[in-house]
């Protein structure tokens, strides 16, 4: 991750994120944008009650390091364009880590 335009496609149910990453090194920040396109919901359709949100978690966690989208309600195509922002994070603690992102819907 970290290129513009690293695209992870969802499957089997569809939909798709978009992931870049940038780190500055003075404060110790760890920027990761998401957009999340066509998330699938678990009940289809406007007025039916879905929700849809995206999820992103820093692993090994140390201290809380996830976060989550807002959520989007009743939508048959929800788009997420976020910023999540780690902090106190070192060069040797961005080698260690890694990234989970998830689509709930």
């Amino acid at each position: 991750c970290g290129r513009p335009g690293d695209v992870l496609r969802l499957r089997p149910r569809g939909g798709q994120l978009r992931l870049s990453a940038e780190y500055q090194a003075g404060p110790g920040r760890l920027r990761l944008r998401l957009g999340a396109e066509a998330l699938p919901l678990s009940r289809a359709g406007p007025g039916s009650g879905g929700r849809a949100a995206a999820c992103v978690v820093l692993r090994p966690r140390a201290r809380p390091q996830a976060q989550r989208s807002r959520v989007v309600k009743c939508s048959a195509n929800p788009i997420f364009n976020e910023d999540f922002f780690f902090d106190g994070l070192g060069p040797p603690d961005l080698a260690a880590r890694s990234l989970k992102a998830k689509a709930v819907g």
